[in-house]
């Protein structure tokens, strides 16, 4: 889904709760993966689940978490066992079995520094959570923790697996389920920033700087010090410090 469409998500004209549900439905009957049945119903994958909150008669349910405990809701999870930390993006899904354990925050930023489980969250971005069940492979029930951006988008998301402790995964949704809330509207995402050419970046002094970094952390400063995109400055580094990979495997 290209950058244009991504902005015009839950602009769609399906606004009842309950048509939501059956388009989904309908959609992932069809085969598609809930985010991709979700845009095929102009809506974000964080618009359709709030949609399944609530008493009705699908599947998949939604029950709403209490906004901004984030990093308790996922300090909780270490009492569950091994789960899968799943997060993706456009081009990419990431998924890692572990125990969420060493959770801390500083500011809007959470770390979960394990050998398995390493992550870096940043929970100002983090808008609403849902814990959430549906029928999954081989008519087992999937539990799963969804958490979404402003725009629906998902930023997190957090899987049972067999050997998760499902009394204590059902405590933790007891404990952080949010009875009195509203339904959380997302709003279309804005325009991406227009990159620029690169011609006008200090390639020299970007590739300088790569080199000087002591800390993966840096790499963000150093970004916005040379007005520079993450992906521009990989074409602008490659053969010193990045190399494109086959996309025909």
């Amino acid at each position: 889904m290209n950058a244009t469409t991504m902005e015009h998500l839950n602009t769609s004209p399906l606004t009842d709760a309950a048509a939501v549900r059956e388009g989904f439905a309908t959609q992932r009957a069809a085969g598609l993966r809930a985010k991709d049945a979700a845009e095929a119903l102009g809506l974000s994958e964080g618009a359709v689940v709030q949609a399944h909150t609530g008493t009705h008669n699908q599947p998949l349910l939604a029950t709403p978490l209490v906004g901004g405990q984030w990093l308790a809701v996922l300090q909780a999870l270490e009492a569950c066992g091994p789960v899968m930390a799943l997060t993706r993006n456009e081009t990419a899904v990431h998924e890692k079995d572990g125990i969420y354990r060493n959770l801390t925050q500083e500011g809007p930023v959470g770390l979960c520094v394990n050998p398995d489980i390493d992550l870096r969250l940043f929970f100002m971005h983090w808008k609403a959570g849902f814990a959430v069940t549906e029928p999954g492979r081989g008519g087992q029930l999937a539990h799963s923790l969804q958490f979404f951006d402003a725009s629906g988008v998902a930023v997190h998301k957090v899987y049972a697996r067999p050997a998760t402790d499902l009394q204590a995964w059902n405590a933790l949704v007891a404990r952080f389920t949010d009875a009195a809330a509203t339904p959380c509207v997302f709003q279309p995402r804005a325009a991406q920033p227009v990159v620029a050419p690169d011609a006008s970046i200090d390639a020299a002094g970007l590739r300088t700087a790569w080199a000087a970094m002591q800390d993966t952390h840096e790499f963000f400063g150093m970004l916005k010090k040379f007005g520079c995109e993450r992906q521009q400055s990989f074409r602008l580094t490659q053969g010193e410090f990045c190399e494109p990979l086959a996309t025909s495997v």
